[in-house]
């Protein structure tokens, strides 16, 4: 399920940055695009076919993936961003967007987006990704977070649930 998800925020990603940057349906295009799992092998596989695909689709844009591991890309993200050298689509972890939201590094996507598009997302999650009224990011995944109590402990120190 999660390759899915971000298969779909792959292609999704792509397609935006498409419209920004063609100015022509005959003009041959670079756009590049950072993943961290670029690099992963378990990914790489499933990357490298949407985009395949995605140039076949658009014969006149050619995708320069960057990627790195985990731990090296969101430096490397915010470093090329504070140098005016972003990547065009990035795939950003869930704590990252704000930053580079913030620093007006990130597209406003109510601006390239269709409203279909945006309608179709789930709301709650597409309201986190404001960052001072720009929609600056779209969510690839949804991933539920839990709260585990050990009963005993709980009942050892008389702590009680709200």
């Amino acid at each position: 399920m999660k390759r899915k998800g971000d298969m779909k925020i792959m292609k999704i990603g792509l397609v935006i940055v498409s419209f920004i940057v063609c100015t022509s349906v005959y003009a041959k295009t670079s756009i590049t695009f950072d993943a961290w799992m670029w690099s992963e092998p378990n990914f790489k596989p499933m990357v490298e076919a949407v985009v395949a695909e995605f140039e076949k689709e658009n014969p006149d844009i050619k995708v320069e993936m960057r990627g790195g591991g985990w731990a090296q890309t969101r430096q490397k993200l915010m470093m090329r961003a504070a140098a005016g050298d972003a990547e065009d689509v990035m795939m950003l972890d869930a704590e990252w967007y704000y930053s580079l939201g913030s620093a007006g590094v990130l597209q406003d996507l109510n601006e390239i987006a269709s409203k279909d598009f945006l309608a179709d997302l789930d709301q709650g999650a597409l309201s986190a990704l404001v960052v001072d009224g720009e929609q600056v990011a779209v969510p690839s995944a949804l991933t539920p977070w839990g709260f585990w109590t050990n009963q005993q402990l709980m009942k050892k120190y008389n702590l009680k649930k709200k």
